[in-house]
């Protein structure tokens, strides 16, 4: 038992810790002194105002998350026990002493059955608490004591005990109770090292004080004691006799006299018992309150593996390890705590061609073991598992699963090749062939079958989709480690038709049978300036936009073409002598045919009352989409069963339909050359807009309210004929909107004009 003015001094030292300590995040910053009663109380001081909530405990939770049940096993448990075993622990108290527990019962009824038990005065007791006892509270029932919580006394007074402890209010605080409250059942009086009376016994000490007298009597009077000589530090003393309850008899050298113990410590020794086995490791000696280092030495069994040491013979469990520190202060017996050896195993794995394999591991005799779930890796192939020898094709074990095994073994990877999946993409043809499988390793040889596409001609396969060259040919090798999809490259069948074009302009030559079909247009605000079959210049019209050749002889031909930008040939080239300057349409026709919109009906007329037909009207459209920036693809299938391949309007139609500008008259029919009408131009226009990404005002039917005529507009066209007037491009006349009446290609020029301007 230490005195208690030591321990009130180490009590006065944690109080001013404290501050540090809570500043440290609840971090245990108490060095231990060996005074084990000192340190448990320091330590649990530097936990207060812990709050349960999360591990760090600064944030109030209410959910018994805390570090102390994470360190015991059982988190988001009620913890109040569990806090006094971690202190026990940081303290360096063995569970001899304190055990480690999580439930009050268990906790008191250990102390009951090792007699550390004084129950509380309510029932009977007459013990006075003391600093480092635990106390234990609860409820007495019929059949006996239910404890429900639990602390550690840091001091008492002649009323009540100060208690530390866990899980209070949610947090670690401290607590005052009267000593006569029927809450408080009883207490744990730890053996801290022996009791008051023993600290004085005779015994073996060693001399604290820089240099400690030998005095002729058990005084320190010295007219009553001389001194008879002087010990110095570090001497150990045998005292025979104790008188005045803290005076030795001693010898040194050769002087018998008398000391003062309290300027010794006692010196305690500590035995080690081989418990059966042999060689176990010489005695070693333990100074009060300093903790001693085990011995590293270990004995030996025959079939037995050392597990450590523990106070009884009889322990299945070891309380101390080699090396571990001791802080009990009284004389010990240690006994070896044995385990019978058992047989072990290793696996070992061989990566078999591949790398990374797992380390060996030891394998316990009639026990399975998990092998390790990291696999090896290798290139181009897949780990299928282990086997035990090099050459399976299938695996015997897997990566985590269990071997059963009781022999050293080496287990070698298992692997199989990967394969790959190559497929094939027409890309716009048919009779693409069927996806293959290559094998890593292996060179795959294509397919010598090859898609079919009308107008073209099958160059090759790519890994992309708008190649212009062939990266592999049909019946060649392939050779990439990859999943991949072949492309078909496709080039233009020109029938022999060669073409050398200039910039400003394109030229699409289609096949089908024996007719060669070659369409020539400028881009807007371009024109066709030169243009030469075979050498031979072909007659153009003025501003020419567009020129369209049949060729049926079979025979190779040579075309060249050359574009002109429209912008410097209006003034000189507006040869049409039936619009005159001043005229209403003469700024949109201006307009229309600078931007390459529209021509003329001949080389010198633009023919500005004739009725436009619904196919001119479409490539109108399609001329200022481009214009716009948009782009028209070829198109192979047929639109409308009137409109033929190879026609100038062919693609232009394809491309109005595609996108919801047309959908035809009826029969699957189109009516190209049909006469286009007013609310039909007005119609399509108003789906162009959106197309074309312009913005206008919405529509608003009831405007055709305004016209005698407006209720004889189809209904489909209602919406497309009331925008049109909305939006000033159509007016009409007379009061009359003239819905189904044909639109001439001067109103048509008038219309484009007003809406897209020089823009």
């Amino acid at each position: 038992m230490k005195k208690l003015v030591s321990l009130s001094l180490v009590l006065a030292l944690c109080v001013v810790a404290l501050p540090l300590a809570a500043a440290a995040a609840f971090e245990n910053t108490h060095v231990n002194t060996g005074d084990m009663a000192a340190d448990l109380i320091a330590v649990a001081q530097t936990q207060i105002g812990y709050m349960e909530g999360s591990l760090a405990g600064t944030t109030q939770g209410n959910n018994d998350c805390t570090k102390y049940g994470e360190w015991y096993g059982l988190n988001y448990n009620p913890w109040c026990a569990m806090f006094v075993s971690w202190c026990a622990n940081q303290a360096g108290i063995p569970t001899s002493v304190i055990p480690k527990h999580a439930s009050c019962d268990v906790g008191m009824t250990w102390f009951i059955n090792n007699g550390r038990w004084q129950y509380a005065a309510y029932y009977g007791g007459n013990y006075t608490p003391q600093p480092g006892d635990i106390v234990y509270f609860g409820v007495k029932l019929s059949s006996g004591f239910d404890s429900t919580h639990v602390g550690i006394i840091y001091k008492s007074d002649s009323k009540n005990i100060y208690v530390l402890e866990g899980n209070s209010s949610a947090k670690v605080q401290t607590v005052s109770y009267s000593l006569g409250s029927s809450y408080v059942l009883g207490y744990g009086t730890p053996d801290y090292g022996g009791t008051a009376g023993d600290r004085y016994a005779p015994g073996p000490y060693v001399v604290t004080a820089t240099a400690l007298n030998l005095r002729q009597s058990a005084s320190a009077d010295n007219s009553v004691s001389p001194v008879l000589t002087s010990i110095p530090n570090g001497t150990e003393l045998n005292v025979t006799e104790v008188a005045n309850t803290n005076w030795g008899k001693t010898t040194y050298q050769s002087y018998t006299g008398w000391v003062s113990l309290d300027y010794c410590a006692h010196v305690y020794t500590v035995s080690f018992n081989a418990n059966g086995g042999k060689n176990a490791p010489a005695d070693q000696k333990k100074i009060e309150n300093t903790a001693l280092t085990l011995t590293s030495a270990k004995p030996e069994r025959d079939g037995y593996s050392f597990a450590g040491w523990a106070s009884a013979a009889t322990a299945t469990a070891a309380e101390y390890q080699p090396g571990a520190s001791f802080y009990l202060n009284k004389s010990v017996t240690l006994y070896a705590v044995w385990k019978a050896a058992v047989a072990t195993y290793t696996v070992s794995f061989n990566a078999n061609g591949g790398s990374g394999a797992p380390a060996a591991v030891t394998k316990v005799k009639g026990t399975a073991l998990k092998l390790p779930t990291s696999a090896p890796t290798r290139t181009g192939h897949k780990f299928l598992g282990w086997a035990e020898t090099a050459v399976a094709t299938s695996a015997a074990y897997t990566a985590g699963g269990n071997f059963t095994k009781d022999a050293d073994t080496t287990l070698y990877a298992v692997w199989q090749k990967m394969t790959y999946k190559v497929s094939f993409d027409a890309n716009g043809g048919a009779g693409a062939p069927a996806a293959q499988v290559k094998t890593y390793g292996t060179a795959l040889k294509l397919p010598s079958d090859m898609p079919t596409r009308d107008g073209f001609i099958f160059a090759g396969w790519s890994r992309s989709r708008t190649a212009t060259k062939a990266e592999y040919t049909a019946g060649g090798s392939f050779t990439l480690e990859e999943n991949t999809t072949l492309y078909a490259v496709w080039t233009k069948d020109t029938g022999g038709v060669s073409v050398v074009a200039g910039a400003g302009g394109d030229c699409d030559i289609t096949v089908s049978g024996g007719t060669v079909t070659m369409i020539v247009t400028a881009d807007p605000n371009y024109c066709i300036s030169s243009l030469k079959i075979d050498g031979r210049a072909e007659l153009l019209v003025s501003a020419q936009a567009e020129f369209v050749k049949r060729f049926t002889d079979g025979k190779n031909h040579t075309v060249e073409i050359s574009f002109a930008d429209n912008a410097v040939h209006w003034e000189d080239r507006n040869k049409y002598s039936d619009v005159k300057s001043g005229a209403w349409y003469y700024d949109a026709v201006e307009f229309c045919y600078m931007k390459g919109f529209m021509s003329g009906t001949s080389g010198t007329t633009f023919s500005p009352d004739a009725v436009i037909n619904r196919a001119s009207f479409v490539v109108v459209l399609g001329k200022i989409y481009m214009d716009c920036g948009g782009d028209i693809p070829e198109y192979i299938s047929a639109p409308f069963s009137d409109v033929k391949p190879g026609s100038y309007y062919f693609r232009y139609v394809a491309w109005a339909k595609e996108v919801g500008l047309v959908s035809g008259t009826s029969g699957g029919k189109f009516d190209p050359s049909g006469k286009l009408t007013r609310e039909q131009l007005a119609q399509m226009l108003y789906r162009a807009c959106d197309v074309f990404s312009i913005k206008t005002y919405d529509p608003d039917v009831s405007m055709l309210d305004a016209f005698s005529d407006g209720a004889r507009c189809s209904a489909w066209a209602r919406e497309g004929l009331s925008w049109a007037v909305r939006n000033g491009l159509l007016s009409g006349s007379a009061g009359k909107i003239m819905p189904t009446s044909n639109a001439s290609r001067a109103q048509t020029a008038q219309i484009i004009y007003k809406l897209i301007g020089w823009s």
